[in-house]
């Protein structure tokens, strides 16, 4: 049976045809990944700046709370008695409503007045007063006393009450609801990592400590890195698409 040269032509033509269009439809799918997975790093890199303001913000109303608080001046400057609880309780009123794990009051040399994650610290030096920068906000390494460090986004803030200068020092721990809050959703998986283990996973399953293993064939990668002050630069937050979902 011979076969038309016009006839295999055609065939030949459509599958080049269909060739073309699939990698096309490749090619597109492709740079929409690749779409997605930008837009998705922008946005937690934009909630992440949200979060580093808010924190600052909030640490400087608690600054002018307290600077307008006559029982707490009384109690510091008249009295001397830093052990009141208009003093000493302070902390532990505002570190719930303000969603901190970490908030101190300290003088101007770093000596705790008020404590909301440790009261007994109260007369104590304290250890991030001198790590959290100072009306910014930026990741700190905490020693929890039990040989691992705590990862904080903590910030400082300085004000004075009749020429006494003081510090509201603060700190948001770095974990599953924190993640929660940068995570776009939709394709997206977020994850935080710290010394090549999972701290926290948005939109897949992955428990606290598993080694992190990406397939790269599934998902489109990028990173933000969490540059902790002690200079470590361990953590980060991994953005990644899935190819497979659309």
């Amino acid at each position: 049976m011979k076969v038309a040269p016009c006839a295999i032509a055609a065939v030949l033509a459509a599958g080049i045809a269909g060739g073309i269009g699939w990698w096309r439809c490749a090619l597109e799918a492709a740079q929409s990944g690749r779409a997605l997975r930008d837009a998705a790093v922008a946005a937690v890199g934009r909630q992440l700046d949200i979060r580093q303001q808010r924190l600052v913000t909030d640490l400087g109303e608690l600054a002018r709370s307290i600077a307008a608080d006559q029982e707490f001046a009384l109690k510091l400057l008249v009295e001397n008695d830093r052990s009141s609880p208009a003093i000493a309780g302070t902390a532990g009123r505002y570190i719930g409503p303000m969603g901190l794990a970490f908030l101190e009051i300290a003088d101007s040399t770093g000596i705790v007045l008020s404590s909301g994650h440790f009261p007994a610290a109260a007369g104590n030096r304290s250890w991030l007063s001198a790590a959290a920068p100072e009306s910014a906000a930026a990741f700190v390494l905490c020693p929890n006393g039990a040989g691992d460090s705590l990862l904080l986004l903590a910030a400082r803030f300085r004000f004075s009450i009749e020429g006494a200068a003081l510090q509201c020092i603060g700190g948001i721990a770095v974990d599953q609801a924190f993640c929660r809050s940068l995570w776009p959703g939709g394709r997206s998986r977020l994850l935080l990592r710290r010394n090549a283990t999972v701290m926290a996973a948005c939109g897949m399953e992955m428990p606290d400590g598993t080694p992190i293993a990406i397939d790269r064939r599934r998902f489109l990668v990028d990173s933000l890195a969490l540059s902790a002050r002690d200079g470590s630069g361990g953590p980060a937050l991994i953005v990644m698409i899935d190819r497979r979902m659309h």
